[in-house]
């Protein structure tokens, strides 16, 4: 038998019209009894009916799979799937975003559409079976916000377990590195435009256990929370008493407060430091190091407003 190429059809010879089927018979030991069979009636009939048989077996599988497999971790399953596609495209599975409120149907139409193996509806129900993670409350946990594009990941502190199914999580804040990783900072909370600590009801199937809360972790954070009610304190008294009526009088760029304003209860710098007014020189790119991430549209959107506001506070001796 001559083939051309890795993925030619088998050469055919004259009196030899099935060879991989003459190739399989000759790899069997002479004691095999499907060498009693006529030949060609395997690849004739024995074949096309395992092949009917093949599909009705993954159809029975993937309804079962999908039937039996709760939806958040269907959810799971394909968003990891979609990442991985976009990471590596010549060998991608799914090409499309999944909805996160796709029901069991689309989910189905989702494996025939893509030809998804069901190797990973296996995963995802066999790690199902061994039930969800083991989480009280105080524990740290990761847990996977699922978005339309794909999925990334939040970090809290269990506040309540509700029932076998979710958990209350108080959210803490989180840094981003220069290569894009995300590290969670438990000794801050998350808060909202509000000031609010940001807490959300998440699915604990969604969550990984990461750490556990100890006292001196409690002390941390509630002497974080202190200074941060002392400093809003301090912010409120200089404005009141005095900058407002400053930054008005002089008309400074931005005409009125309310940019000042943003700048000055920005909490996550140290407003009230006079040396880190001082040090904002030069360009935009030199004060980096000073501003962070935090007022990245100080520097887009409304930079003259900053120096504006460092004037101010440097000429009127503010935080003398």
């Amino acid at each position: 038998m001559v083939k051309i190429g890795k993925w030619a059809e088998p050469y055919s010879e004259p009196g030899n019209p099935y060879p991989d089927e003459t190739d399989s018979f000759a790899q069997m030991p002479p004691s095999c009894p499907l060498h009693i069979l006529p030949y060609g009636m395997l690849s004739d009939k024995i074949l096309p009916l395992i092949k009917i048989k093949r599909r009705e077996h993954r159809e029975q599988r993937k309804e079962f799979l999908i039937n039996k497999t709760l939806n958040v971790n269907l959810i799971l399953c394909f968003k990891e799937l979609y990442r991985l596609s976009k990471l590596d495209p010549q060998n991608a599975i799914i090409h499309k975003p999944v909805n996160t409120s796709d029901t069991k149907q689309t989910m189905k139409q989702l494996v025939d559409d893509c030809d998804i193996p069901l190797i990973y509806l296996e995963e995802a129900y066999k790690k199902q079976l061994q039930g969800p993670p083991k989480i009280e409350v105080g524990d740290w946990v990761r847990f996977a916000e699922l978005s339309q594009e794909c999925y990334c990941y939040g970090w809290g502190v269990v506040q309540r377990v509700l029932g076998s199914k979710n958990l209350f999580v108080a959210m803490i804040m989180s840094r981003r590195s220069e290569d894009y990783t995300d590290y969670p900072i438990f000794n801050r909370w998350k808060r909202d435009w509000c000031r609010s600590v940001i807490k959300k009801k998440v699915s604990i199937w969604k969550c990984e256990k990461v750490g556990h809360d100890t006292p001196e972790w409690l002390r941390l954070r509630n002497k974080v929370i202190a200074d941060y009610n002392n400093s809003l304190a301090q912010r409120k008294l200089i404005w009141n008493d005095r900058l407002e009526s400053v930054i008005q009088q002089r008309g400074e760029p931005g005409g009125s407060s309310g940019g000042y304003r943003s700048i000055w209860f920005t909490m996550d710098i140290n407003v009230l430091d006079k040396e880190v007014w001082k040090s904002i020189t030069g360009t935009k790119k030199d004060n980096s190091h000073i501003i962070q991430h935090h007022l990245w549209w100080c520097f887009r959107r409304s930079y003259p407003i900053l120096t504006g506001l460092k004037n101010i506070i440097l000429e009127e001796g503010i935080l003398d």
